[in-house]
């Protein structure tokens, strides 16, 4: 019995075949559907950084003076190395904070 169900059951796939034109149509459809909703010009959430003209305001603004002073202050700083031996030394360990405190550094700089 096992044998004839699984004989209808390779035959069934072997043999289905999806109404291609109904969704090729669907496709179509949904294609048309988020065109619509497209801008007609692409757009990015911020201006290109080679637009100069848009980035001078923005630097100017008060709420800018704390943002730049403290990316200036790393731009020469170390970034912390994540070896494969600290992110091993967990399994061997059980210690995660020889591998957390690099981690984090370097995360939120």
């Amino acid at each position: 019995m096992k044998r004839i169900a699984a004989a209808v059951f390779c035959f069934t796939v072997a043999t289905f075949k999806p109404d291609c034109a109904v969704a090729s149509a669907q496709n179509n459809e949904r294609i048309a559907q988020i065109e619509a909703r497209l801008p007609e010009k692409p757009c990015t959430p911020a201006p290109r950084p080679c637009d100069r003209a848009a980035w001078v305001p923005l630097a100017k603004a008060p709420a800018a003076a704390a943002i730049i002073a403290s990316a200036e202050k790393l731009v020469g700083a170390k970034i912390d190395e994540l070896t494969d031996d600290l992110y091993r030394d967990f399994s061997r360990t059980g210690n995660r904070t020889r591998y957390e405190k690099p981690y984090f550094r370097k995360a939120y700089r």
